[in-house]
């Protein structure tokens, strides 16, 4: 009688080893799943994040330099003489009137 309760014994609990092993095979693969949804998701929030992150950068970028070039004088012409000239506060040079407050590209 022993003998065949050993037996039994042993077999049940082969079987309940089996099931204890496809119980922790369907965890595992649940936990994988699981991980890869979850990396999928953290990698799309991301990348979206960096996507906005780059198009608020963009869209606040100035769009004028940052570095205003040098102004060379600009000739008025319709300043004939030195009296002229000097009294709009501009300065007298080489027979011209130079205005070195406007850019002549204006």
């Amino acid at each position: 009688m022993l003998r065949q309760n050993n037996l039994i014994q042993g077999s049940y609990s082969t079987f309940e080893r089996e099931r204890k092993n496809s119980k922790t095979k369907k965890l595992v693969l649940k936990t994988l799943i699981f991980t890869i949804i979850c990396g999928d998701a953290l990698f799309l929030t991301g990348a979206i994040a960096y996507h906005l992150y780059d198009k608020w950068v963009i869209a606040n970028q100035p769009i004028y330099p940052t570095e205003i070039p040098a102004i060379s004088p600009t000739e008025i012409p319709w300043l004939k003489t030195k009296e002229e000239c000097e009294h709009t506060g501009r300065v007298w040079q080489g027979g011209e009137c130079l205005d070195s407050e406007h850019s002549h590209l204006f």
